[in-house]
């Protein structure tokens, strides 16, 4: 079952170390990467970051990013390994559950 949390410093290196996606989706690698959306957002006020488990491994993040106007920039990135099994859409919907549990975001 998946579980979302707040990312913690020492889940970045995980995320970082996970393998490069596919070929399809070749052009997102970088948000995994050095300089990709966790140190682009991970520095931003009013961000919030959530890392997705099943288990004992990350299979996901969800990054929520107020702009200052009223709305938010909404992405998720998935481990590599989960594409394809649905793991978008349940990152999705916790997602949105937590925030709408904590309207504040």
């Amino acid at each position: 079952m998946i579980t979302l949390r707040p990312l913690c410093q020492a889940d970045i290196p995980i995320i970082k170390s996970w393998p490069h996606y596919p070929p399809e989706f070749a052009d997102l690698d970088y948000c995994l990467r050095d300089g990709g959306w966790l140190d682009e957002y991970g520095r931003r006020a009013k961000t919030v970051i959530l890392v997705a488990w099943d288990n004992s491994e990350i299979t996901g993040f969800s990054i929520l990013a107020r702009d200052g106007r009223g709305g938010a920039e909404f992405r998720i990135a998935l481990n590599p390994g989960w594409i394809g099994t649905g793991t978008g859409r349940t990152i999705l919907t916790r997602t949105l559950e937590y925030c709408f549990a904590d309207m504040t975001i």
